[in-house]
């Protein structure tokens, strides 16, 4: 095992034993401007947020400036950056050899600096961040700013331990902690003395974490990973053995153009799912797509290079090939592979999750998306879909319902269906002149309102009743 996928196995599965003590999701914050579609907007995450818009409204922008705040790298490690971190910070990694231990209490002062860094980071840097994410040359005006207003202290301990190899040497190690208030762990990783001396691997980690906490505001987790899962998915999916060779293997042999960043991180997933193919280890809420969702199970055939996907309808010993079955299958087939490795703690960024669906199977996403939160996941996602959205209001307006019981048996629901309306936000995105403008919508006890749904639903209700009178 090379020592970079030993750090990473070491971190991740310490982190998995800590991480879900208490969860609350994150909630960035922050302002776009010029940014695609977008002109200007402001948006604070909830555990679970909507964008809802007509089509090219800018919707995407936005969800993907939300994926952007939670992969920072491409901006925080470059070399301009890294020599404008903060004092204390460079301080505080520059270890010496006879130095075994050491803390750094990172105070709200300390995180307000961090947050104003990556704040300026953004103002000179921003256009070519897009560009990068978006592998695109046109954000010659985009901004973008995060706004923190709330920041939870906590401490970073490193400390020097000794490790014996297979092979019988002895190297040390070092043992990252972030401890918050109160002593709960926040995450642990583990890093070769050497690799921390001769390259900036380990500092890069630590300091993207700090970054993650300052924006994150009162935060109990380092969140484990974002998955961003893009709109036009059948013809990712049915092109993927190609796409991801030429996006994912080295530029010299690439022969077609680079994808947006949270395509190529799409494709990885795709390429190296993280789940179990044995049933007995399926989660529940895997479980509960196969069955009242796609009527089957999406199973992946383990071979060298990219897996080999397959749809198994239940009952059915046959198993098809995606480009053998229909789109709402190839289109849900991400959506299966995702939720098939614990969801907890994790952040899905869904584009159209309604997209090639029948209205019934619609509402059932909307209750799988309920079901998400309820795990423990965060939820951002974009749609256009007035049925998904009525179908969303309707498990708020159950969530307190005083009939609730009465009415989840009558309707064949789980109370881990409902939506918490303390615990979503809908921005609704409304093309002007200008550019989009994105308007926060408020919950009533009906849930949300979209006028530019409405709009259309009464316009249409308006011409079919005048045509039949004139008929």
């Amino acid at each position: 095992m090379t020592i970079i996928n030993r750090l990473v196995s070491r971190s991740h599965k310490i982190g998995t034993a800590i991480r879900f003590r208490e969860l609350k999701a994150a909630m960035l914050e922050f302002e776009i401007k010029n940014l695609g579609k977008v002109g200007r907007g402001h948006v604070k995450l909830a555990p679970l947020t909507i964008f809802v818009g007509k089509n090219n409204t800018g919707k995407s922008y936005a969800a993907t400036s939300v994926w952007c705040l939670s992969n920072l790298s491409p901006i925080l490690n470059t070399k301009d950056a890294r020599t404008k971190r903060p004092k204390w910070f460079t301080e505080f990694s520059e270890f010496t050899a006879s130095e075994n231990d050491r803390e750094l209490v990172i105070t709200s002062e300390k995180l307000g600096e961090v947050a104003s860094y990556l704040n300026e980071l953004f103002r000179r840097s921003a256009p070519a961040f897009f560009s990068k994410v978006f592998a695109y040359e046109g954000f010659r005006d985009a901004y973008l700013n995060v706004i923190c207003s709330e920041f939870k202290p906590f401490a970073i301990r490193v400390s020097t331990v000794s490790e014996k190899a297979r092979i019988g040497h002895e190297f040390d190690e070092r043992v990252v902690q972030f401890v918050a208030e109160g002593g709960a762990k926040l995450f642990e990783a583990v890093f070769p003395s050497f690799l921390w001396k001769e390259s900036s691997i380990a500092t890069d980690i630590i300091f993207g974490h700090i970054v993650q906490l300052a924006i994150q505001g009162e935060v109990d987790f380092i969140p484990q990973r974002s998955t961003y899962i893009p709109a036009a998915r059948t013809g990712l999916m049915l092109a993927l053995g190609s796409l991801a060779s030429d996006s994912l293997g080295s530029k010299e042999n690439s022969s077609s153009r680079e994808l947006p960043l949270p395509f190529q991180q799409f494709l990885r997933e795709m390429v190296r799912p993280n789940f179990s193919d044995r049933p007995s280890q399926k989660n529940k809420l895997s479980a509960w797509l196969d069955d009242n969702v796609i009527g089957g199970a999406i199973e992946a055939q383990r071979r060298q290079g990219t897996p080999d996907y397959k749809y198994k309808p239940r009952g059915s010993d046959v198993e098809l090939p995606l480009y053998a079955t229909s789109s709402m299958i190839t289109e849900l087939a991400p959506f299966c592979v995702a939720l098939r490795s614990d969801v907890r703690g994790r952040h899905l960024i869904l584009e159209e999750p309604e997209a090639h669906l029948h209205l019934e199977a619609q509402r059932e996403m909307a209750r799988a998306i309920g079901r998400m939160v309820s795990s423990g996941a965060q939820v951002t996602l974009t749609t256009h879909s007035d049925t998904f959205m009525q179908q969303i209001n309707n498990l708020i307006s159950l969530y307190k319902h005083p009939q609730q019981t009465k009415l989840l048996k009558r309707f064949g629901y789980n109370k881990a269906d409902l939506i918490d309306p303390l615990k979503i936000a809908v921005y609704e995105f409304i093309a002007s002149d200008d550019g989009t403008e994105i308007h926060k919508l408020e919950c009533t006890p009906a849930g949300f309102v979209v006028k530019s749904l409405n709009d259309t639903l009464v316009a249409l209700a308006k011409e079919t009743v005048e045509i039949r009178e004139n008929q």
